[in-house]
C-alpha cells in the first residue's frame, strides 16, 4: 500500500517523512520503503529516492526529471564543520554549520551508499559510483568514482526517430 499525493507521487507507507508540508512529489516521482526524509525535497516527474535513503538538514533536497538517489545514501543539507577549537562538549548552537542545498539533475544515478554534502550538484546524466564521498559539484555526464576520479560518460545525444516515406 501506497500513499498518494495530490502530485501523483508515490510514498511507501514504511517512509518517515517528518514535514510533510515541505515536500513536493511530482507525478509518477517515489519515495519507497524505510527513507527517512528530515530536510525540504522537491521531486520532479519520475524522480526516485530508492529503500533506507536519509535526507537530513535544514536546506532543500531537488532531484530534477528522472534523478534517481540509490539505496542507503546520505544527503546533508546541513553539516557541523568540526574545528579543532571545538569540541563535543559545545551545545550544536555555538558550531559553525555549512548550510547549502543540493541538487540533482535530470537523469543523473547516484549509486548505493553514497554521501552527498551540502552545496552540492550532480550534474544531468552524471553518474556517481556507490560508496563515493562527494564533497565537490559533478560535471554534465560523467562518472564520478569512490576514489574522487572522474571519467567521461558516453553521451550519444538524443536520438531521432526515422520515418519512412510510404
Amino acid at each position: 500500500m501506497t500513499r498518494a499525493f495530490p502530485q501523483a507521487g508515490r510514498i511507501d507507507p514504511s517512509a518517515i517523512i517528518l514535514h510533510p508540508e515541505e515536500l513536493v512529489v511530482g507525478q509518477h516521482a517515489r519515495i519507497e520503503a524505510f527513507c527517512f526524509i528530515a530536510a525540504p525535497v522537491e521531486m520532479a516527474p519520475y524522480a526516485v529516492i530508492q529503500p533506507g535513503v536519509r535526507v537530513l538538514g535544514e536546506e532543500r533536497l531537488i532531484l530534477e526529471w528522472g534523478a534517481v538517489l540509490g539505496c542507503n545514501s546520505v544527503v546533508l543539507t546541513t553539516l557541523a564543520r568540526p574545528d579543532w577549537h571545538m569540541s563535543d562538549a559545545l551545545p550544536p548552537s555555538l558550531k559553525e554549520l555549512e548550510h547549502g542545498r543540493v541538487r540533482i539533475e535530470a537523469e543523473a544515478f547516484i549509486e548505493p551508499n553514497v554521501l552527498l554534502l551540502p552545496g552540492v550538484l550532480v550534474g544531468r546524466g552524471a553518474i556517481v559510483r556507490a560508496g563515493s564521498r562527494v564533497e565537490r559539484d559533478v560535471p554534465p555526464w560523467t562518472i564520478l568514482h569512490p576514489n574522487g576520479s572522474l571519467t567521461p560518460r558516453p553521451y550519444e545525444g538524443v536520438r531521432e526517430p526515422k520515418y519512412h516515406r510510404l
